[in-house]
């Protein structure tokens, strides 16, 4: 997690937290778990907060839906790989191999990445 602070009396504490398992596409292009990825509670970024001198965080939990052609417009993958991640993803709508939501309708591919807003204020 990382703290900023501003003249202000302002402070920005952000953390990720990742999901059960995490994902790499390796040089194959192959979608696996990256199994050496942190990870991190809600209560244990929660936790860190006090550390920065804020409050106990108000957590707001969301699912972030994303389209497969949508993230791999932006995952720069290999030229060509796109059809064998497809297959992989394809496969987990079926038997949730990646561990994460993963739905199919009609033609398209759905994952759905689940998202959490930690805010406080100051401690007084």
């Amino acid at each position: 997690m990382r703290c900023y602070s501003d003249p202000s009396s302002h402070n920005l504490c952000y953390a990720r937290r990742t999901t059960t398992r995490e994902h790499k596409i390796d040089a194959g292009g192959r979608v696996q778990p990256n199994r050496a990825a942190p990870r991190s509670s809600l209560p244990e970024l929660a936790s860190l907060f006090s550390r920065c001198g804020l409050g106990q965080p108000r957590i707001t939990s969301y699912d972030l839906l994303v389209e497969l052609k949508d993230l791999l417009a932006r995952a720069f993958p290999n030229p060509g790989d796109e059809a064998e991640i497809a297959v992989v993803f394809t496969a987990a709508a079926v038997d949730g191999r990646l561990g994460i939501p993963v739905r199919r309708e009609s033609e398209a591919i759905y994952i759905t990445y689940q998202a959490a807003i930690l805010a406080a204020s100051p401690a007084h």
